[in-house]
């Protein structure tokens, strides 16, 4: 892995760029999936810097449990993905 890249893992610790800091959350392009070692697949970010919390999805659907992930942080800001999908056929 080149020097300048630096792995997020989700319940791992947050890295922090000064003044962000990133947290990795499970997303779920179709399902929630994990690789051989346990790790996530797709990952959301929250990103905090200052006061402010911004969450960036990823290309993600809803899943079980990602209200209650999600209310961790106060999320001042929310980028989400329109989704070709229909709601209703998942």
């Amino acid at each position: 892995m080149p020097e300048s890249l630096t792995s997020i893992c989700v319940d791992a610790d947050p890295i922090t760029v000064s003044p962000f800091s990133f947290y990795a959350i499970p997303s779920a392009h179709k399902t929630l999936e994990q690789d051989e070692n346990g790790d996530h697949k797709y990952i959301g970010l929250i990103i905090q810097v200052g006061d402010r919390t911004i969450y960036h999805s990823g290309d993600a659907i809803s899943y079980e449990g990602m209200v209650e992930t999600l209310k961790r942080w106060k999320i001042d800001i929310a980028i989400l993905p329109i989704n070709g999908r229909d709601p209703l056929a998942l």
